[in-house]
């Protein structure tokens, strides 16, 4: 966040830190923001560098630290800039308050240990906490349409969070955890679902799902599904239309909750767009 809406997070009396909640309803209200964003005081390498000095100083014990603790581990950050990273945390859901301590959650803890592994691919362990958050419930339905490019994709997070032009560097750091953590994929000026999230069904050139409309019947297109290669992570559907031919729909085997929630609703969406066209067109 910018000088005018950040705030190291003392309380009226000066006495300790604010709590991630606390500190985060400060700042909605200094800035008129509507969700929490992370502060661009600390860098995208750095803050995630204090969720594993958070699940080192918490230790075996699970146990909710304060600020300086987790300095102590990260000597390279104050306590004071710590606090800063905690509203964003916090509202993530990667720290849950404890008083005036954090405890980190257990995907925390998770990427603390695959990061001695692979520093690369760490961060993959955040993404079920992070495709819950308002910026996730933002940005992927728009994904699952169409690409974006990054500077739609921010504008989207803006308009979400009533962020303004100042706060752009914070939203760019949204999209750096995002895209860390697997939720989706910015390469460059472009962002699109991650290919292990991707969208419920194959997309062509006019962003439109993959449908076959017209088999030569339900049975021929059966037939013809059945031969394909059992082995891909695909199930196909086959939907007689009396009277018409048969409606064929492909979709991964591997969706989740989440994911059937947003293909019910994209199916609903180009039915309701395709029956519109069709009805126009008999018009015409």
């Amino acid at each position: 966040m910018n000088s005018e809406t950040e705030e190291i997070g003392k309380d009226k009396q000066g006495e300790g830190t604010l709590s991630p909640k606390e500190a985060a309803g400060a700042r909605l209200v200094k800035s008129k923001l509507s969700k929490v964003i992370p502060t661009e005081r600390v860098s995208f390498d750095k803050q995630m560098a204090v969720l594993r000095a958070y699940a080192a100083a918490s230790g075996p014990a699970k146990k909710a630290v304060s600020n300086d603790e987790v300095a102590a581990v990260f000597n390279d950050l104050a306590a004071s800039s710590i606090s800063l990273c905690n509203p964003f945390f916090g509202d993530v859901g990667l720290l849950i308050q404890e008083g005036r301590k954090q405890r980190p959650a257990d995907a925390v803890f998770d990427y603390l240990h695959a990061f001695e592994w692979n520093e690369g691919t760490a961060a993959l362990k955040l993404k079920d906490t992070f495709v819950r958050s308002w910026s996730a419930a933002t940005l992927l339905p728009k994904l699952s349409f169409r690409q974006l490019s990054r500077d739609e994709a921010i504008q989207f997070l803006a308009d979400d969070s009533k962020a303004q032009k100042s706060h752009r560097k914070s939203l760019d750091l949204m999209l750096e955890f995002l895209n860390a953590s697997g939720v989706l994929k910015v390469e460059g000026n472009a962002v699109s679902k991650n290919q292990a999230g991707s969208a419920p069904t194959p997309v062509d050139t006019d962003h439109s799902p993959r449908v076959d409309a017209k088999p030569t019947d339900a049975r021929a297109a059966q037939t013809r599904l059945e031969a394909m290669d059992e082995s891909s992570n695909v199930e196909r559907f086959t939907i007689p239309i009396p009277g018409k031919d048969a409606a064929v729909i492909t979709v991964p085997r591997d969706l989740d909750a989440d994911d059937w929630d947003m293909l019910s609703m994209m199916i609903e969406t180009y039915i309701k767009r395709l029956r519109k066209d069709s009805i126009k067109g008999k018009q015409l």
